[in-house]
């Protein structure tokens, strides 16, 4: 698979791969809207947010937003394990590059390993100690873990 970036200003296009089944449930939760009614207009139209869409052969397989400096992933199906941890760190750079910023950060739920595991694979580093956040999933509390990543 060949990865390749471009950012995206199509919120129909994104919308898509955001509500897409395979990534709603992982980004959302109980305070979210049904995916039919999410969209990310508003994220995708304030200026100091940048979307960069994820491609192969032409085929979108997934999006990055960095909302600010806070980086936020949805791969598809298609875009998963090496391949997004490729999409990750040539999206990481694409941000620095465009920005000028030193720093990008993140987080993952402890109740989710997969997203504690990408953020260790794009050299992700802890950042303070865990805690009960306001997010539930399920009814159930979650435990967010903050990340940073410095420029290199």
């Amino acid at each position: 698979m060949k990865i390749r970036l471009m950012q995206c200003f199509d919120v129909d296009l994104l919308d898509g791969i955001i509500r897409n089944s395979a990534v709603y449930p992982f980004v959302s939760d109980d305070a979210c809207p049904a995916p039919d009614d999410f969209t990310c207009r508003s994220l995708v139209e304030d200026e100091k947010n940048i979307f960069v869409l994820v491609y192969d052969d032409f085929a979108p397989v997934g999006c990055f937003a960095f909302l600010g400096n806070e980086l936020h992933t949805c791969m598809l199906l298609e875009c998963r394990g090496r391949n997004a941890v490729d999409a990750g760190n040539q999206a990481i750079a694409y941000f620095f590059e465009k920005t000028g910023a030193v720093e990008v950060t993140s987080f993952a739920f402890e109740e989710m390993p997969q997203t504690l595991w990408y953020a260790k694979a794009l050299g992700f580093q802890r950042d303070g100690e865990p805690f009960k956040h306001t997010q539930t999933r399920g009814g159930l509390p979650l435990t967010r873990i903050n990340f940073k990543k410095e420029k290199s």
